[in-house]
């Protein structure tokens, strides 16, 4: 993405822009992505559950460490 900026800052792009209004499309493709709010909506939900699992398990650690977590009894 750098570099295609750059290639902006070319100077015969800068001579065309002198003339003429010059535009670039810097979406990066994502306009082409069906049901884009959707997809994002489920990678967010995904991305909150892993980040749910390992504060729980974070906070286990902590409480094993700190030698008030007694383990379950096993079934």
């Amino acid at each position: 993405m750098a570099s295609h900026i750059l290639a902006l800052l070319s100077y015969s792009v800068v001579d065309i822009c002198q003339s003429e209004p010059f535009y670039a499309d810097l979406n990066g493709g994502l306009d082409k992505v069906p049901d884009l709010p959707q997809v994002l909506s489920q990678i967010r939900k995904s991305i909150n559950q892993t980040a749910d699992i390992r504060r729980v398990l974070a906070k286990e650690n902590v409480l094993r460490e700190s030698g008030d977590f007694t383990e379950p009894d096993e079934l």
